[in-house]
């Protein structure tokens, strides 16, 4: 937990250094392809994720992480 809030500290401040740049989403995207170009895993495609009756940030992450695993079950299966 510690480290969650240490990394979420880190951003915001990264974040408020910059007056009218990128939005955090794009800052936190960004910084995830770098470290997917540096350790040389591809990048991933995913479809877009409809969050319509999403009411908490686990129904969030579970909606994101099962539409993840039918991406890459289709993927497997061409």
């Amino acid at each position: 937990m510690k480290t969650l809030l240490r990394r979420l500290h880190h951003l915001e401040n990264a974040r408020a250094s910059l007056e009218h740049g990128p939005s955090m989403a794009d800052f936190i995207w960004a910084r995830r392809q770098r470290r997917l170009e540096a350790s040389g895993q591809p990048e991933e495609d995913l479809p877009p994720v409809d969050y319509t009756g999403c009411r908490t940030i686990a129904d969030h992450i579970l909606r994101t992480r099962h539409v993840r695993m039918e991406h890459q079950r289709i993927g497997r299966a061409l």
